[in-house]
């Protein structure tokens, strides 16, 4: 089965250090959903209930790995 967005109207905001509870900033469909949420006039929405809500963790474990290995120095440097 194929994932499709669908978010969820909220009846009350979000306050700043919950919207990763509620919202996947990562999702390819993120600014569709926020289109929705304004057409219709949504106090707040949440993408608890849409099949992309999943690839949140996913892209969220890539960039912790990521941010745990060591970074390489890539600078050359320059002969004086």
């Amino acid at each position: 089965m194929l994932a499709r967005p669908g978010p969820a109207a909220l009846a009350s905001l979000i306050e700043h250090e919950g919207v990763e509870a509620h919202r996947n900033l990562f999702c390819p469909r993120y600014d569709d959903c926020l289109d929705v949420a304004l057409m219709e006039r949504w106090t707040s929405w949440t993408c608890s209930c849409c099949d992309f809500f999943a690839v949140r963790n996913e892209v969220a474990e890539i960039l912790r790995r990521g941010a745990e290995r060591p970074h390489e120095e890539t600078a050359t440097p320059i002969a004086v």
